[in-house]
């Protein structure tokens, strides 16, 4: 089963996300992205490490995009081919990065 808690970790311009975004983890979810993007420093969202992603997880996605690409940061959703969170994407039709482009200051 779904065990593992809702986890960040960031590196340079990169949120990754591990773990269940449960029901209760939505307002980790939300509050940790608004955090995030407002300070403008994530331009990317890696989710492959997410094991549950419900649709509730997909909205506040979907807004955190939205507010960020209204504020002049846009951000990407990243997600490795095959993983759930890239089924539960493509499924939805969000679009996503299958991986972060590299870059030198990574």
């Amino acid at each position: 089963m779904f065990d593992q808690p809702l986890s960040f970790t960031e590196s340079g311009d990169v949120l990754s996300l591990h773990g269940s975004v449960d029901e209760f983890a939505l307002v980790d979810l939300r509050e940790h992205l608004a955090d995030t993007l407002a300070q403008g420093r994530v331009r990317y969202v890696e989710m492959s490490d997410v094991d549950l992603l419900p649709s509730a997880a997909i909205g506040i996605l979907a807004a955190a995009r939205a507010d960020a690409l209204k504020a002049g940061t846009p951000v990407d959703l990243v997600a490795a081919d095959g993983t759930f969170a890239a089924r539960v994407l493509r499924s939805v039709g969000i679009p996503f990065l299958a991986q972060v482009p590299p870059s030198p200051e990574r």
